[in-house]
């Protein structure tokens, strides 16, 4: 069922020159597209970036497993635990302006247990991080309404909706 997207500067940021000798930095990451009992989708809205996305994050170390990664963020960002259900796919990034090249894992994962508070990090906050829970459908329609005002903005919006619309398609949030 995994498949890989990739996202080229190209895509988001047309106007931008691409830069063919990059030496790329790697950075990890997991993403989870998280349903709870009512069917309802965690999404993160980056308030002062005018955006929507999945909840996750970069791994910690080296040797911390995607699995592991989409666990702890999902904790922090959520307040939840999950149960994972399936690997949906992964996701190659080329941010040739911070010539990063990340790659992310993407998961879905059901609620068990209560919700709880979140733990967003001071950068977080300061973006304007809120979490909300909201039908996938609902969900879709924030991410094509997303402006984002900032250069990853659009690399998150296009591969986090990319992975919410194959998880709808798939029937896994229901």
């Amino acid at each position: 069922m995994s498949d890989l997207i990739k996202i080229y500067e190209k895509d988001v940021h047309p106007g931008l020159k691409e830069d063919q000798d990059i030496f790329w930095d790697m950075s990890r990451s997991a993403r989870v597209v998280v349903v709870d009992r009512d069917g309802h989708v965690a999404l993160l809205h980056v308030r002062h970036r005018c955006y929507y996305m999945l909840p996750g994050g970069r791994a910690d170390s080296d040797e911390e497993s995607y699995e592991q990664i989409a666990r702890r963020e999902i904790r922090e960002e959520a307040g939840v635990d999950i149960e994972m259900i399936t690997a949906l796919g992964m996701s190659q990034e080329f941010r040739n302006k911070r010539s990063v090249q990340k790659i992310s894992q993407c998961f879905v994962g059901r609620v068990i247990g209560e919700k709880g508070p979140t733990k967003f990090t001071e950068k977080e906050v300061h973006r304007g991080f809120e979490l909300l829970w909201v039908p996938a459908a609902h969900a879709l329609d924030l991410f094509v309404s997303s402006k984002p005002e900032d250069y990853t903005g659009p690399f998150t919006v296009k591969r986090d909706s990319h992975f919410l619309q194959k998880a709808v398609d798939l029937g896994l949030l229901d």
